[in-house]
Order: structure tokens, then C-alpha cells, then sequence
């Protein structure tokens, strides 16, 4: 998919493709019930449906998962993901928005806990390749 982003209300051309890239962010604003440091990912796009996710909030205790996700274009430089997490084992369900102006991403994390879906936001940026070192989780 190719992007066409707005900068300061100027069109700025590039090809901006998921696939191959790393995303790191942090949920910044979150509705967690603890007050624990905000939690910090990288995730990388593997293939036009498989993305590997790393937690690395704490890098003595990371945690990683590979999915499949859907890709939806909301509008030009607003990108929707959403997966399922463990379909066969959960009905945790993940949707990130990410805003390629402002470079904001929002989500909303569902069944993670059985009382309440959690809404989260923070900043991301990324950069090409999707090559790591252990203990990360790289791309199957």
C-alpha cells in the first residue's frame, strides 16, 4: 500500500509500506488499572498478513507474539490493523489506528481483561528492515 502523507498541510510523496518495517511506540496514555511504567513495543511487518509483536517494556522479561492481521486504509495516511490474538486458545482482540501525520497511534485492546476493553494511545516511528537480535522475536 502506498501512502501519501500530509505535512504541515503540504503533500509530501512517499512510499510507505508496512511490510519490511519495524514500529516502535509506547502506550503513553492508557487506562491500565496499575500505575507501572507505560508499556513499549516494537512490531515488526513481516509479510502482507503476518506481523511479529515484542514486548520490551522490561527487556529482563520480554514477551512476543506472531499474528495475522488486516490492514484497512480509513483515509490517505490513516491506517487501521486489527488482529485476534490466539484465536483458538482467547478472544483477546487488538485494533491500532496510526496516524502517518502526526505520527499518533490509538487502540483499543479487547478481552484482555473480561471486564473492560482498554483504550490506549502514545507516538510511534519506524524504520526499514526487520532483522533482530535475540532476545527478540524477528519474523518466521
Amino acid at each position: 500500500m502506498v501512502l501519501v502523507l500530509m505535512v504541515s498541510g503540504a503533500a509530501v510523496h512517499a512510499d510507505i509500506r508496512l511490510v519490511g518495517k519495524t514500529f516502535t511506540h509506547a502506550w503513553t496514555i492508557n487506562d491500565f488499572p496499575d500505575n507501572g511504567p507505560p508499556p513499549e513495543y516494537e512490531t515488526r511487518f513481516c509479510d502482507e498478513d503476518t506481523l511479529v509483536w515484542n514486548d520490551v517494556t522490561d527487556p529482563a522479561t520480554i514477551t512476543s507474539g506472531t499474528e495475522h492481521y488486516e490492514l484497512t486504509e480509513l483515509e490517505p495516511g490513516i491506517l487501521q490493523i486489527s488482529w485476534q490474538e490466539h484465536p483458538a486458545t482467547n478472544h483477546h482482540a487488538v485494533v491500532w489506528t496510526l496516524n502517518f501525520r502526526t505520527y499518533g497511534i490509538y487502540g483499543v485492546l479487547v478481552n484482555i481483561d473480561p471486564a473492560v476493553n482498554f483504550l490506549v494511545a502514545g507516538g510511534f516511528s519506524y524504520r526499514d528492515g526487520v532483522e533482530v537480535e535475540p532476545p527478540l522475536r524477528g519474523c518466521p
